[in-house]
């Protein structure tokens, strides 16, 4: 899990390299900092790399926050899945480098959710979490 300070950071490295505007001020911001280098480093890492260390403990807490009769429906950590209680999934992600699993969406019907990767089939497997 990373800091709000550490995803602004991102954002404004991202921001920077898609839209080319603001190079100079925002390298001035961060470099007195010290943590450029390291930043670019960690962007240029799969998201399943960088996250690695964090991803089980952000998703067993997502389990033990989710209260009877509710559904807990999260992404952008680019590893999907449906929990063995089926009531929290995670959406994957588009990238085609992401996952063994990408262009995966979750539906919900009745009040579970399905995945699925786009144009193709229902992914069954179920992850033990809670």
């Amino acid at each position: 899990m990373m800091s709000d300070e550490t995803g602004d950071i991102e954002s404004d490295i991202w921001n920077i390299l898609t839209h080319d505007s603001g190079f100079d001020e925002w390298l001035k911001s961060v470099a007195n900092g010290g943590h450029l280098k390291e930043q670019i480093h960690n962007l240029q890492r799969r998201p399943e790399d960088r996250l690695k260390d964090n991803l089980g403990r952000v998703e067993q807490n997502a389990c033990k926050d989710v209260k009877a009769n509710q559904v807990l429906v999260f992404g952008h950590t680019h590893r999907p899945f449906v929990n063995e209680n089926e009531n929290v999934a995670n959406t994957g992600s588009w990238v085609t480098d992401a996952s063994d699993h990408y262009n995966t969406y979750v539906e919900l019907s009745n009040g579970k959710p399905s995945l699925f990767v786009f144009g193709g089939k229902e992914i069954i497997d179920r992850m033990d979490l809670c």
